[in-house]
């Protein structure tokens, strides 16, 4: 266990979330199509259908997840490749909108991965609370890996992760969005 790998694949299952806080329950995204979807007057944590959150994955830079309208977004995944020790996370920012740039942010670990039991708060521990890599003093170019953020103290194995995104860019942008999200790990 001791070559460190990223962790997910596009072809894992990932669920958005939204005003979810870290120890909650989680509060599922709506998908929408692209014609229903409207910035000013979406239903809070609604999401366009091309920027769902199975893009946040697939280290795809013109894909995004972008979701509207909430005090906190995010997405869980339970990475195929099984369970692993979560040592580090790195965020890739979107193509365009930096006032949305999540700046902090909080993962979360589970022993469990099948959807009832991870939409509750209490299958989560905490493993990191701290900035996403995305530089808050100066505007990082679009579409551009950012730093990779260690997490030293975590030892314990999980099946599953909830990524919880806590501050962005310009608090009163309506949205949140990044292109990826990367987990790193121990196998």
């Amino acid at each position: 266990m001791d070559e460190i790998v990223v962790l997910t694949k596009a072809t894992d299952p990932v669920y958005g979330i939204c005003n979810t806080h870290a120890g909650q329950d989680s509060t599922p995204i709506k998908v929408m199509s692209r014609r229903r979807f409207n910035l000013s007057r979406t239903t809070p944590g609604a999401t366009p259908f091309d920027e769902a959150p199975e893009f946040c994955l697939n280290k795809d830079l013109k894909k995004k997840f972008l979701t509207s309208n909430c005090e906190t977004a995010g997405v869980y995944v339970t990475p195929r490749k099984g369970r692993s020790i979560l040592v580090g996370v790195q965020f890739v920012t979107a193509d365009d909108a930096p006032e949305r740039d999540p700046l902090t942010c909080t993962i979360e670990g589970s022993e469990c991965s099948t959807g009832n039991q991870l939409t509750r708060g209490q299958s989560w521990v905490p493993i990191y609370r701290g900035p996403t890599g995305i530089n808050a003093r100066e505007t990082p170019a679009r579409s551009s890996y950012c730093a990779i953020q260690r997490i030293n103290n975590n030892e314990h194995v999980y099946r599953s992760y909830r990524v919880i995104l806590e501050t962005k860019r310009v608090s009163a942008a309506s949205c949140w969005q990044f292109s990826s999200v990367l987990l790193f790990g121990k196998l």
